[in-house]
C-alpha cells in the first residue's frame, strides 16, 4: 500500500495530437492547382463563348446591367446566352439595339444547334 506521503507519478498519456499523422502543408502560390498537386485530371476545357455573350462582353455590361436595361431577371439574359430558353421576338429586337448589333449576328441558326 502506498502511504500518504508518497505519490507514484502516472506515465504522460498521449495527446490527441501527437495520435494524428502530420498532414503535409499545400504550398498555397498564384499559380498552385490543387487539382495538379493530387494528380487528379486538370480542369475541364471551358465552352467558347457564343455572339450573344461576346457582345454583351465587349460593351462591358454584366448579365444583370443589361437584364435592367431590357426589364426582365438576371436569370432570363443567363438562360438566352446558355441557350436554355429563346427570347420573344421583342426581346431578341430589344437586346440587338442593346448591344449594338442585328438579331441574325447574335442569334445564328448554326450557333442553336
Amino acid at each position: 500500500m502506498v502511504g500518504a506521503d508518497e505519490f507514484t507519478a502516472l506515465p504522460e498519456a498521449p495527446t490527441a495530437r501527437a495520435l494524428v499523422p502530420k498532414m503535409p502543408t499545400l504550398p498555397f502560390e498564384a499559380g498552385f492547382d490543387v487539382r495538379e498537386f493530387c494528380g487528379l485530371d486538370p480542369w475541364p476545357p471551358r465552352r467558347p463563348l457564343n455572339a450573344l455573350q461576346r457582345a454583351r462582353i465587349a460593351t462591358g455590361l454584366t448579365q444583370h446591367e443589361l437584364a435592367a436595361e431590357l426589364g426582365v431577371c438576371r436569370q432570363t439574359v443567363s438562360s438566352i446566352e446558355n441557350r436554355r430558353s429563346l427570347p420573344t421576338v421583342r426581346l431578341a429586337l430589344a437586346i440587338a439595339i442593346s448591344l449594338g448589333g442585328t438579331v441574325e449576328e447574335l442569334f445564328a441558326a448554326d450557333e442553336l444547334r
